[in-house]
Parts: structure tokens; C-alpha cells; sequence
């Protein structure tokens, strides 16, 4: 073999595993990508599950006590809401955060929903507000809630 050939043999082979390499590297890198989105939907999925948890133990508590509630756990129930509704501010902020992040769409429909429990949690909040506090002299809703 000619020395010329024992160079190319050598060029071509280099050239064969920088090639072998970089496709290699590209998978997992590409593989390490989708990693990071599957993480970040299972994280962006809990924290909506957490959200949608507040919301139906919140909702148990107008079941529970309806109108007929101690004064004493009212000072309770007013804390809680307080709260929850800094909770509830915290989490549209970095809910906001991360819809500014995803430009391309890659988390948008667990976003959207993460941002209705959001939305689920603020009207949660304002219900037993309303049911708790404002209402709660109210004859009129206190009929109604009697004959529900």
C-alpha cells in the first residue's frame, strides 16, 4: 500500500468517528432536551395538581360548615383565605414567568391548564369570601343556602 493510501485510509477514518461521534453527541443531546421538557411538564402537571387540591379542600369547607360557623373559626377561616390568596398570587406570577419563557409552545397546554387551576383557585377563594364574610348577615343568601 502506498503511502498516499495509508494517509487516506487514516483521514478516512478519523473523518468516520468525528462523524460517529458527533452523531452521538447530537442524540444525546437531543435525548437530554427531551429529558429536560418531560421533566418540566411532570413539574408544571404537580404544581396544577397541588392547586387543584387547595381548590376541592377549600370547597369542602363551605359543605362542612355551610352558614353555620363559630365566630372563633371565622378568624380561622379569614387567615386561611389570606393565605391562600398570597398562595394564589405567588403562583400566577411564576405561572406568568413561564408562558414568558415558552415561546415555542412547548409546554403550552399543561401551562393553560396549570393557569385555569390558578383561575379556579382566585374564584374559590372570592366564593368562600362571599359565603363566609359577606354574605353571611345577607337573610336573603341565608334562606337560600337553608333550602339548599
Amino acid at each position: 500500500m502506498s503511502m498516499v493510501s495509508e494517509r487516506l485510509n487514516i483521514v478516512l477514518e478519523s473523518a468516520k468517528n468525528k462523524a460517529y461521534e458527533k452523531r452521538v453527541s447530537q442524540k444525546f443531546t437531543i435525548d437530554d432536551i427531551l429529558d429536560s421538557i418531560l421533566h418540566l411538564h411532570k413539574v408544571i402537571d404537580a404544581k396544577a395538581d397541588a392547586v387543584r387540591t387547595i381548590v376541592s379542600e377549600l370547597e369542602n369547607i363551605t359543605w362542612e360548615y355551610g352558614s353555620e360557623i363559630p365566630e372563633a373559626d371565622l378568624r380561622g377561616i379569614s387567615e386561611l383565605l389570606g393565605i391562600t390568596r398570597d398562595f394564589a398570587m405567588q403562583c400566577r406570577e411564576e405561572y406568568g414567568a413561564m408562558t414568558g419563557v415558552d415561546t415555542k409552545g412547548i409546554a403550552k397546554k399543561r401551562l393553560d391548564e396549570y393557569g385555569w387551576a390558578i383561575d379556579d383557585l382566585f374564584e374559590t377563594i372570592d366564593d368562600l369570601e362571599g359565603v363566609f364574610f359577606r354574605m353571611r348577615n345577607d337573610g336573603e343568601f341565608e334562606a337560600l343556602t337553608e333550602r339548599i
